[in-house]
């Protein structure tokens, strides 16, 4: 994972990526991956504990769904508290991408999709 990249902001990244529909761990951070081009690798041994704690945080909830028989997998979706957090992140995001890029010189849109 790029090493600038802050705690806070893996938290807005996986919780974009959820928003729109239940979703498990790997499907994160291989979204999370082609996304970024790259840029932002989530191996296991990251994402797992950062989904545990959003769990526990009240962010995101799971449910267990059975694959096959003898397989299942843990999904997970954004809670209303989780909402309100990628809206604060998204802001914060956006403050701070508009102040580097004000003393880079590069013009600044604002958009975030």
């Amino acid at each position: 994972m790029n090493t600038i990249l802050h705690a806070d902001m893996t938290e807005m990244l996986i919780l974009h990526v959820v928003a729109p529909g239940d979703t498990y761990g790997y499907d994160i951070a291989q979204q999370v991956r082609a996304r970024s081009q790259g840029q932002f690798n989530l191996p296991e041994g990251e994402i797992y504990p950062v989904l545990h704690r959003m769990e526990r945080s009240g962010f995101l909830e799971s449910y267990w769904t059975q694959l096959t028989e003898d397989r299942r997998r843990k999904f997970y979706r954004i809670t209303p508290e989780g909402q309100a957090l990628l809206e604060k992140r998204r802001a914060e995001w956006r403050e701070l991408a508009t102040g580097i890029d004000g003393v880079l010189g590069v013009p600044h849109t604002g958009v975030l999709s």
